[in-house]
């Protein structure tokens, strides 16, 4: 319901479906609601060119890769 309200402008592709997109996206952030309304927030300001419900996976999955990211070693002399 949140998305269908913030996100009016999506495209259809969008609202198909929403309740599936968006319980995937649920458990791609960990099962965090309240992280996953955030970036729903955050997104409808804006306003994406596409697919939003895309632009949101995408924010997630940046998010998950950088915190894989391996830590370098400091050298000591």
């Amino acid at each position: 319901m949140a998305f269908k309200r913030l996100h009016p402008h999506a495209p259809a592709d969008d609202l198909v479906n929403v309740g599936g997109r968006v319980a995937a996206l649920w458990a791609r952030s960990h099962k965090d609601t309240g992280y996953l309304l955030e970036l729903i927030w955050v997104t409808a300001a804006k306003n994406p060119n596409g697919s939003h419900l895309n632009y949101i996976q995408a924010i997630l999955d940046k998010k998950i890769s950088d915190k894989k990211q391996p830590t370098q070693q400091l050298k000591r002399y």
